[in-house]
């Protein structure tokens, strides 16, 4: 059957077998599908439905797949080299993951270890950093910071509230501290102690 007009209806259209439209199909109502929508002239670009299924393919690759029987939304389900970004109004990237090196970026597009953010982090818990981590610039703390391991420090620490060090703790330059300094246990210097303008020169 050709038409080369309009067709209009108040009950079902069904069409079985390869069904060919010139122009606009305008459906006001449901549309069932009971297999794929193919992009026309390229077989590999197609929306597939399956029973809980929908899976969304351009080019032989899976951009989306939701599988609601196994619980999962998986984006580039199929495991290619294909990098997932969200951007923001802006069109800058907010988050990178890269396929092909397994890192992450936030406000990057160039991760550079398994996470890397370019900005700041912010939270209400807990930080905990397993390993050995490094601080390129300062670190800010209110409120308690505990450390199990070693502490190493190139340059400065300064605070309006309280150090408190349990165990060894080794200083490779100055200490200096304006308030009071308790020590529970024995302090060695290799150099000089100065107390309230009195200085105690190591033997």
């Amino acid at each position: 059957v050709s038409v080369d007009n309009e067709i209009s209806g108040s009950g079902t259209l069904q069409a079985v077998g390869a069904t060919t439209l010139g122009n606009t199909l305008s459906v006001s109502g449901t549309v069932t599908v009971a297999g794929d929508i193919d992009h026309a002239g390229d077989s590999d670009t197609y929306l597939r439905f399956e029973p809980n299924l929908v899976n969304l393919v351009a080019g032989g690759k899976s951009a989306i797949k939701l599988a609601t029987s196994a619980g999962k939304i998986q984006l580039n389900n199929g495991n290619d080299d294909l990098n997932v970004q969200i951007m923001a109004d802006d069109g800058e990237v907010i988050l990178h993951t890269d396929a092909g090196t397994n890192k992450v970026g936030i406000n990057t597009e160039s991760p550079s270890d398994a996470l890397t953010v370019a900005g700041g982090i912010s939270g209400s818990s807990t930080l905990q950093a397993v390993g050995a981590t490094t601080l390129g610039s300062t670190l800010n703390v209110t409120g308690t910071a505990t450390l199990a391991g070693k502490l190493s420090i190139d340059n400065e620490i300064s605070g309006s509230g309280t150090l408190q060090m349990v165990g060894n703790t080794f200083l490779g330059g100055t200490l200096s501290v304006t308030g009071n300094a308790d020590f529970d246990g024995t302090v060695t210097c290799d150099t000089s102690l100065t107390i309230d303008s009195t200085t105690i020169t190591a033997a």
